[in-house]
């Protein structure tokens, strides 16, 4: 089994030389990745990645990824949809138990007066990167105009050096169930990016809303959730709704 489209030389120099089969795990669409997130040199190389993912899949006895669109572009792109297996990620029971909101905001040192937004994943991950710069200059400039007692709070490991007074980066963290019950809404500001959008469905079963790009929200977007799950693609009208699910102040 290798995890990532990248380990899939390496099988398949192990399966000429061993005749044995090979799984490979998709935790994403690497050449999307490639195509979105790499400037200019990812325009040139995309196809080239996309073609080798595609060669890799081919001699694949399996392909294990985690959600049924990215099974329907692997499908759409010529593998027999019988070998490609969708394995969401699982959720820990605990995540529905309801904590006080106020002792975990003074465990994590954060103003009992301050509302909180939340935004948590990987900050290596080109997506998320990208995700906070948007936040930098697009979201907070239009939240601050709004109220000054605000902080972003950013959960994620490799976080970047940028500084700003109404931003904390903690790092990575032991549960995250701590920092998103300290919340007062989770946002997804994502331009790019593929997979379960697992924190999404971790942000509604704490019993939060969540405010999400249409490709941030990804399959998620259906009416069965629609009351906990907000799109919007506009940063004006994004800004907007997370206002109106923070705390009203007196």
């Amino acid at each position: 089994i290798g995890e990532f489209a990248w380990s899939g030389v390496y099988l398949l120099l192990l399966k000429s030389l061993t005749n044995v089969s090979y799984i490979i795990d998709e935790h994403n669409l690497e050449y999307e990745l490639v195509k979105f997130n790499y400037g200019l040199l990812g325009k040139f190389i995309w196809p080239i990645v996309k073609f080798y993912e595609k060669f890799t899949w081919k001699f694949s006895k399996y392909i294990f990824c985690v959600s049924e669109n990215d099974k329907k572009v692997i499908t759409n792109l010529g593998i027999d949809n019988k070998k490609i297996i969708v394995v969401p990620h699982g959720i820990d029971n605990n995540f529905l138990r309801k904590l006080n909101k106020k002792e975990i905001k003074r465990k994590l040192n954060l103003s009992l007066d301050d509302s909180i937004i939340l935004f948590f994943g990987k900050l290596d991950y080109s997506p998320n990167k990208e995700a906070v710069n948007i936040i930098h200059k697009e979201i907070l400039p239009r939240i601050l105009k709004k109220s000054k007692k605000v902080k972003f709070l950013i959960v994620g490991s490799n976080p970047p050096s940028l500084k700003h007074e109404n931003i904390i980066f903690t790092g990575p963290v032991e549960n995250i169930k701590n920092y998103i019950d300290a919340s007062d809404t989770v946002i997804n500001p994502l331009l790019h990016g593929a997979g379960a959008r697992f924190k999404i469905l971790e942000a509604i079963a704490c019993g939060k809303r969540v405010i999400s790009t249409s490709i941030g929200a990804g399959e998620l977007v259906n009416e069965n959730i629609k009351d906990f799950l907000i799109i919007r693609n506009d940063w004006d009208e994004f800004t907007e709704e997370i206002i109106k699910n923070l705390p009203k102040k007196d």
